[in-house]
């Protein structure tokens, strides 16, 4: 007992200042990894890839090129909102080719796009 006693005695000397340095070393520090701007690009779709979870791990994801010809890839994310014209929910499936939106997202510092939402936007 006493023998027991005194090993987690040790441990907890030995280990709790590196425990409490990393506490301290975290304060002050920017808790998340995602930019707090968000961020938007309005394009053509050029290609919609809807994910067949039976057959394979595809991510669903949007190909949109702007005016400008600059092209930029969209993966799906939980909490990722798509409207529709009418300001309407909808899903990735009701998005076709050629059909004009509005990307919201978000960058990470590693440069990984955090999709925030969808608008289509009115034909004409």
């Amino acid at each position: 007992m006493n023998k027991t006693l005194f090993l987690l005695l040790i441990c907890i000397i030995s280990w709790g200042p590196v425990c409490f340095a990393q506490e301290e070393a975290g304060q002050g520090t920017e808790p998340t990894a995602v930019s707090t701007v968000t961020y938007t690009f309005t394009g053509i779709v050029k290609k919609v890839f809807l994910a067949d979870f039976m057959k394979s791990k595809t991510t669903e994801s949007l190909l949109v090129m702007d005016d400008n010809d600059k092209v930029m890839s969209f993966i799906m994310h939980a909490g990722a909102v798509i409207n529709d014209e009418k300001n309407r929910r909808m899903s990735l499936n009701g998005i076709k080719e050629g059909d004009k939106v509005t990307v919201e997202y978000r960058q990470t510092k590693t440069g990984i796009i955090k999709l925030k939402a969808i608008q289509v936007l009115p034909k004409g």
